[in-house]
């Protein structure tokens, strides 16, 4: 019974190899000389490592000291959870920010089949366990498991999977062409999906089957003016090891990029685009400032971490709060500041703004984290948490009444390092400072 828990938890969380993620966010260069724009969903987005270790931004850091790439500057309008059909919604609602792009990224394609498979599973638990089951994942037996098999089995629902995966082929030829109308001129490369798992995991062939007939239709439609990233290829010569999250016999099922997965991606990305293989150090580090919305999303990572059912559950429930006025619809990180706001963890700035795009303090940060551990903790989660005596620091006077006790609380942890002495605590958090939150997490 164990090995079906594992086996049905597995085949869950491969298919949230496309969810939430993240907004690398619109650098301000000095001089803007070539505009680099990364499209697509969580991948592109970096879900699960830091600002400044996704593919996207180790490409933009590289190919910024390449002849006839000067002045490169990255804007990352990559949205977790988007498929082909999404990403077009994105391309008009950011039609200006694109528009003129020297060179264009695209990762998407995935969930024209996760999504309808992860709808499936959500479904089937949600209405035997209530909406509420995500906060304890049941014990699967095998007769839940035949059940759930029954589930998939239907033509009805095959046919939505088939139609998903097709619906990609229309939706690549509208994508390409609004994006040769707002660039003419642009270098588009289209990475093709990789599949998380070694070929010995037991359901690496029912994901590959998947995977292959994507990428067929993203390299049958390459004439439209793309140039396709072989990254399926580069994952299977090195048989995904250490490249993703995944280690089934290791009781890990996220199939997200590793950091090593991501820099495989990006020396994929880099041949591509310039013929020259890329070597990046063992000791690369390209740590970013983190904006008020990346800030919330990196939190929202480490809620994945220990269990990816809160996740879904966070983002389909409870929509009866107003959202910001100054959050679009479309932003990429937006899910994550209406999630953050529908738990009371954020507040805003007041005149109902949040400022999602401007970057935050880590006294802000401290504050959000705090809150955000009373809700888990409330949800029966027990953490791990750090104390200490934050009045050591010279500057403490410098923090906020009602950011103190915050400050005070996690000062021992990565997020509070202290700087020359100080903990500094109006500085803006970096890339390098979030995943204090993942350590303090000990379910």
């Amino acid at each position: 019974m164990k090995k079906n828990c594992i086996r049905i938890i597995s085949i869950l969380l491969v298919l949230l190899i496309t969810l939430p993620v993240t907004y690398a966010g619109v650098d301000t260069p000095g001089e803007r000389d070539y505009h680099y724009v990364a499209l697509g969903d969580s991948i592109a987005a970096y879900f699960g490592v830091q600002k400044g270790q996704g593919y996207a931004e180790i490409l933009a850091d590289f190919l910024a000291d390449e002849p006839g790439y000067e002045g490169l500057y990255l804007t990352n309008l990559a949205r977790s959870g988007d498929d082909s059909t999404d990403i077009l919604s994105m391309i008009d609602a950011y039609s200006e920010t694109i528009r003129g792009a020297d060179l264009i990224t695209i990762s998407i394609g995935a969930n024209n089949f996760l999504g309808l498979l992860l709808n499936r599973i959500y479904g089937f638990f949600e209405e035997r366990y209530g909406s509420d089951f995500g906060l304890s994942f049941p014990e699967v037996d095998d007769e839940i498991l035949g059940e759930l098999a029954e589930a998939f089995g239907g033509l009805s629902f095959l046919a939505e999977v088939a139609a998903g995966v097709e619906r990609l082929r229309t939706d690549i030829s509208t994508l390409i062409s609004e994006l040769r109308l707002l660039s003419p001129s642009a270098e588009i490369y289209f990475m093709l999906v990789y599949n998380p798992l070694s070929e010995s995991d037991s359901i690496y062939g029912m994901v590959d089957i998947l995977v292959k007939s994507v990428n067929t239709i993203i390299e049958d439609n390459s004439d439209l003016g793309y140039t396709t990233v072989a990254v399926y290829d580069a994952f299977r010569e090195t048989g995904a090891q250490g490249l993703t999250f995944a280690d089934i016999s290791a009781g890990s099922f996220d199939p997200h990029p590793t950091v090593t997965g991501h820099k495989l991606i990006a020396r994929t990305h880099f041949y591509a685009i310039t013929g020259k293989t890329l070597e990046i150090p063992d000791d690369y580090s390209n740590a970013l400032l983190l904006t008020r919305a990346e800030a919330l999303s990196s939190l929202f990572d480490g809620i994945f971490s220990i269990n990816p059912m809160i996740m879904n559950s966070v983002f389909r429930n409870g929509n009866d709060v107003p959202e910001f006025s100054d959050v679009p619809e479309h932003h990429p990180r937006g899910m994550y500041v209406a999630a953050a706001r529908r738990f009371m963890i954020v507040n805003g700035v007041g005149g109902n703004l949040f400022q999602p795009d401007e970057y935050m303090t880590r006294q802000d940060y401290a504050v959000t984290l705090s809150r955000l551990c009373a809700v888990l903790q409330d949800m029966g989660y027990e953490l791990d948490l750090q104390h200490g005596a934050a009045e050591a620091y010279p500057d403490i006077d410098s923090v906020a009444s009602y950011a103190f006790e915050a400050v005070e609380f996690f000062f021992a942890t990565p997020l509070l390092t202290p700087i020359d002495g100080m903990i500094c605590p109006l500085e803006p958090i970096t890339s390098a400072d979030a995943p204090a939150f993942r350590t303090l997490l000990r379910p």
